[in-house]
């Protein structure tokens, strides 16, 4: 998963986890003290419905009671119902109602004076404190424009509901009534709390956030993408590579110690192929004196000592053999100016067959002249050389070298492949190690002193390219060189 898609998630889940916890506390706060909804928007909202009931009842005869509640029910989904101030069910179910709420229905509160009689207008003028309700149409009724008419909320019953109790006052032929509603949760019917604001409220905040942390994401995974990719390129063995991180925090300073990092393995790998290279430059002399003695001695003996003079001969010419590796892997890259070009593929594999493999070995070639590659060409020359003799060496000369070269992806792909036995599973990840020989397949009495697929990686990665190697089914080796395409326009082929 990216960086910043796990930021982005974390981000989500913190704001989620506040929303729970804010969540929690308001229901805990409603459970231990229902009346404190009524301090909110759900008050103002249960006020405004009370007032377009008092409304529409101020028009109302007393037959059609019922039909007004059914809309008000319908429109909210929720139990309503209304009662008349002895406590008696109005208009809804005559069902039963908790006791702790019956005694809010039954207790009328508020500056609502009796009204004359049952079902009439008021016989006598206003009392003190009667609110003034104007005229309706035509005379009938009274709409009362009461700020607020006093309401309670009851947490009760079997199973747990909210009840809400709102006292009306008198209107048009009705006295004093008590609207009572049932919601089974805060958010039923949207009555009690509406979730909906929340959740753009919630889905807002998060948005909103994402906006502001985005600049912030999108720098740190670009530079740490940077970062990878520059390690990548370190890790191959390219220590001239810099990130050059323009960073004031731990980002930066993780960047400048990468850097240097790569300028301290840079010297360090500097100094173990000059040391390489010095080494066997030193031994080559004492080589050839050493060769030269034995060759004396050879001549002069009478045949007593050939056996040994043979052993000394071998141990010579394998140690001769170990320090032109060594000099040629030290001198791969060290010391010379590495031009890339356009370069024919088939051109140079041609002469490296003709300079490695014996008479007797056979050669499958499958590349089209006009291929051609951005390397160096004695670089590349060296390498696949050095794959045909190994490829010889190990799988011998009874079996053909397939040397193929194709354009995959807008690269170029050079294969040298045989028949031999192959290499064990877990010694592909470590081939192009320096002096590192899997065993038994090759060994060293098959000849070689580890460095040949070094020196191929050596002179691969001086041309921009790549190498892998893995075995072949049901037998076999291969080993793919990955070079950048040059079409013939973008400079000279080489055909030295």
């Amino acid at each position: 998963m990216p960086l910043s898609t796990k930021i982005l998630v974390g981000l989500g889940l913190n704001v989620a986890l506040l929303a729970s916890a804010f969540a929690i506390v308001f229901v805990v706060q409603v459970r231990l003290n229902p009346g404190w909804l009524l301090a909110g928007s759900a008050g103002k909202r249960l006020q405004a419905t009370a007032q377009l009931l008092v409304g529409d009842l101020a028009f109302a005869k007393a037959e059609n009671v019922q039909g007004v509640l059914d809309r008000y029910r319908e429109a909210y989904e929720m139990d309503m119902r209304l009662f008349d101030i002895s406590g008696n069910v109005v208009a809804g179910p005559n069902e039963l109602v908790p006791a702790e709420v019956m005694t809010h229905v039954g207790r009328q509160r508020g500056p609502f004076p009796g009204r004359g009689g049952p079902r009439g207008p008021p016989s006598g003028p206003a009392q003190r404190g009667t609110p003034e309700f104007p005229r309706g149409p035509r005379g009938k009724g009274q709409v009362p424009m009461q700020d607020s008419f006093p309401r309670f909320v009851v947490r009760a019953g079997d199973p747990i509901a909210y009840w809400v109790v709102i006292h009306l006052p008198a209107v048009g032929e009705f006295r004093p009534l008590t609207l009572l509603v049932r919601s089974e949760s805060l958010w039923a019917g949207a009555l009690l709390l509406d979730v909906k604001p929340w959740l753009a409220a919630a889905a807002g905040a998060l948005a909103l956030s994402g906006l502001f942390w985005l600049p912030l994401m999108r720098g740190i995974t670009r530079d740490v993408r940077h970062m990878m990719r520059g390690t990548e390129e370190i890790a191959a063995g390219r220590f001239e590579t810099r990130l050059s991180l323009r960073r004031t925090d731990e980002l930066g300073r993780l960047a400048d110690a990468i850097d240097q990092m790569a300028g301290r393995l840079a010297g360090f790998v500097a100094g173990q192929k000059r040391f390489l290279g010095d080494a066997a430059h030193e031994l080559c002399s004492p080589l050839a004196r050493m060769q030269a003695a034995v060759a004396v001695l050879g001549s002069r003996d009478n045949g007593s000592a050939d056996a040994y003079i043979a052993d000394i001969r071998e141990e010579l010419e394998e140690m001769a053999a170990l320090v032109n590796e060594l000099l040629a892997f030290s001198r791969a890259t060290h010391g010379r100016a590495i031009q890339l070009e356009a370069t024919s593929i088939r051109g140079v594999v041609e002469r490296a067959w003709n300079r490695e493999a014996p008479g007797d070995a056979t050669l499958s070639l499958d590349v089209d002249p006009t291929l051609v590659a951005e390397a160096d060409p004695g670089l590349l020359q060296r390498a696949i050389a050095n794959l045909i003799r190994n490829a010889v060496r190990y799988a011998g000369t009874q079996s053909p070298i397939v040397v193929s070269a194709r354009t995959v992806d807008g690269a170029v792909e050079v294969s040298v492949a045989d028949q031999g036995p192959g290499v064990p599973d877990e010694a592909l990840p470590r081939l192009f190690e320096p002096f590192f020989r899997p065993e038994p397949s090759r060994s060293r009495e098959l000849g070689g002193v580890g460095l040949g697929l070094a020196i191929v990686k050596t002179c691969v990665d001086a041309c921009n390219g790549s190498v892998t190697a893995h075995n072949r089914k049901p037998g076999g080796f291969e080993v793919v060189i990955r070079l950048r395409s040059s079409p013939l326009a973008q400079g000279r082929i080489a055909v030295r």
